[in-house]
């Protein structure tokens, strides 16, 4: 009769349970999953099993519900295979009843790194056959319940004729592993269950500490050590309190966030340009490391999605954009002023036309010495040495009785006098007014130019390391990293370029090796190489990123952020170089105002004329030779 009264004890409790939970909590689910046992080893356990499959069976309305039977030789191998399986599936809500209720949780939290699927598990339900408490004492102090916030326990109670729905405490820092109990099912109890029966553990956390970690990476995170009680926030496993100052738009972000659900942190610090990384042999290091080997939970400062499938991401909280500062073009050398007035399209035009103009002035005049009457002879040469002369304003040659050869004059003086005019006025510009080089405005320029630049990270490349257009290719190739002090000489050479982020709300940051100094050296790309969005990272699983991704759209929504960046900016660069930055953007460029013009305005020609002065030193000598040749050879024939 006792067992018989225990079976209708469960009977009547887990169907008022389960009439309650199921249309408050699981309708929200996608799916349910029931882990019992294929045999189950005691009374209470198969009548659990029992009512649930005759409760969700004969429920006309809850969402579908999959069944994972715990096969008995038990298999962990199968029963991590189902789990699995489960989990990708999206089902967020587990019932549990079976004496492999540890192994269940083990796995359920080893194969949170496993999986695709980023849905958290909402809610937990372990239905246990535990005369002396035990088992709920091991379930409450698993390592594993920090991600499992919302469970319920149910258990037959020592204290009155039915059951225990027992939680974790979970907040605060006292006995948060410890049991609480909720409420009881009793057979002839007629007053309805408590409607909190899965508590929002997570909105008043009661100052319940939070490992985390961070770097220093202005603006988004500046963190270093103070003394005892001078800090702002507390450092991971160090007793003394307020030991770390922590500032930033990221750090504001954190801060209201640990204000709003009363929680403390406890801040790993690594070192600047620490962010680490994943490798392939299962090892990792740095500030991502440190998540991934779950040391701490939570991890902000300028992250990004670069190791997506092996932790949780937040929301998006800023766009940085990377692109160049590159050597500014330069002003061209004044030897080169004759030919700057035209483009190297407008010389080769006008070249075609005066060899053409010297052939045609050839045949013409060449079929006008036919005629009877003249005598001279003519010559290439000679007809080059008219024609150029016409185009050099010098003396036109003889005109000739024949029409055609005059309208053939002065065609080509028409002709000499449009060029010799526009030459003349784009001369005089470029005297007064400076000709720079042609500036690097674009990726594929920058990517041309060969030039070698860098930052002192390489997560700077990250994002473009493995992109297989060859442009990309060619850029990743071509980055260094430096000292600072290196990157500080090296921007007043004029041959190496910088990248520098384009910030959310339109600010710059950049590194303190860019100063006031040489901003005047340099321009700035018209492109993004790439933008990435700065996430928050956690391990899998973490039951507050739901939060901290609302918290993200509200700082967003009502201009925190904007004014965070603007703050940080402005206490922590250097605001002449930030507005140089500015001015950079916009292609502006200081006005020299008009210039005189000096002896190096002019060097241009000068350089021709000693050109031209030398290869005529030259030949005249080279003739004076052949003619003194050609003397003796004639002296030694007579």
């Amino acid at each position: 009769m006792d067992i018989l009264a225990g079976g209708v004890i469960v009977n009547i409790s887990i169907i008022s349970l389960f009439n309650q939970i199921v249309p408050q909590y699981f309708l929200e689910l996608s799916s349910i999953a029931i882990v019992v046992d294929e045999k189950p080893s005691s009374l209470l356990l198969r009548e659990y099993s029992d009512e649930l499959e005759i409760f969700f069976k004969s429920a006309e309305s809850f969402p579908p519900v999959l069944w994972i039977s715990v096969e008995n030789p038990f298999d962990e191998d199968r029963l991590e295979e189902k789990i699995f399986a489960t989990t990708e599936l999206g089902c967020q809500g587990f019932i549990v009843a079976s004496t492999k209720v540890l192994k269940f949780i083990e796995l359920k939290y080893e194969l949170l790194e496993k999986t695709l699927q980023r849905t958290r598990d909402k809610y937990l339900v372990f239905l246990l056959d535990d005369h002396n408490g035990s088992i709920t004492e091991e379930i409450l102090h698993h390592s594993a319940m920090k991600l499992f916030p919302s469970h319920l326990i149910v258990r037959r109670s020592k204290e009155v004729d039915g059951f225990e729905l027992i939680t974790q405490k979970f907040v605060s820092n006292e006995n948060n592993e410890e049991g609480i109990i909720l409420d009881y099912l009793q057979e002839n109890k007629s007053s309805p269950l408590n409607d909190e029966l899965f508590p929002d553990k997570l909105k008043n956390l009661q100052g319940k500490n939070m490992p985390m970690g961070t770097i220093t990476y202005i603006p988004y995170m500046f963190i270093e050590h103070t003394l005892p009680g001078e800090g702002n926030v507390d450092e991971f496993e160090r007793d003394e309190l307020k030991t770390l100052y922590m500032d930033g738009t990221e750090a504001n972000t954190l801060f209201e966030f640990s204000r709003l659900r009363n929680l403390t942190m406890k801040i790993k610090r690594f070192e600047t340009d620490f962010w680490g990384a994943l490798y392939e042999n299962g090892s990792s290091d740095g500030l991502l490391g440190s998540v991934y080997q779950k040391e701490i939970d939570f991890a902000i400062g300028c992250l990004s999605t670069w190791f997506y499938h092996q932790m949780d991401i937040s929301f998006t909280i800023a766009k940085s954009s990377v692109l160049f500062i590159v050597p500014a073009a330069q002003v061209l050398p004044p030897s080169i002023t004759p030919i700057l007035p035209f483009s190297w399209k407008v010389w080769l035009a006008i070249s075609l036309t005066v060899i053409l103009d010297v052939v045609v002035y050839y045949f013409v005049e060449k079929n006008v010495l036919k005629t009877p009457g003249h005598t001279a002879k003519t010559t290439f040469g000679l007809v080059a040495l008219k024609i150029s002369s016409i185009y050099l304003q010098q003396a036109a040659p003889e005109t000739s009785r024949w029409s055609s050869m005059r309208i053939l004059i002065a065609t080509f003086l028409l002709s000499s006098l449009v060029v010799v005019n526009s030459y003349s006025g784009g001369l005089a510009s470029v005297l007064t007014v400076p000709k720079y080089e042609k500036s690097i405005d674009t990726n594929q320029e920058f990517a041309d130019s060969g030039l070698k630049w860098g930052a002192p990270s390489d997560v700077w490349i990250y994002a473009i390391v493995e992109a297989e257009e060859p442009m990309f290719k060619t850029v990743v190739n071509n980055f260094e990293i430096k000292s600072y002090d290196e990157f500080r000489r090296l921007s007043f050479t004029g041959t190496f370029a910088y990248g520098i982020e384009r910030l959310n709300f339109g600010e710059y940051a950049f590194g303190p090796y860019i100063t006031e100094p040489a901003m005047d050296l340099f321009d700035m790309t018209k492109e993004d190489i790439y933008f990435l969005w700065t996430t928050a990272i956690s391990v899998k699983g973490y039951p507050l990123m739901d939060y901290f991704n609302k918290h993200i759209q509200e700082v967003l929504q009502h201009g925190l952020y904007d004014y965070w960046e603007r703050r940080t900016t402005e206490k922590y660069f250097n605001l002449k170089v930030q507005l140089a930055m500015h001015r950079l953007s916009t292609g502006n460029r200081p006005n020299p105002g008009i210039t005189s013009l000096k002896v190096d305005h002019i060097s241009g020609p000068l350089f021709l004329l000693a050109v031209g002065l030398s290869l005529a030193t030259i030949v005249f000598i080279c003739e004076l030779v052949s003619y003194s040749l050609k003397k003796y050879k004639k002296a030694e024939l007579n």
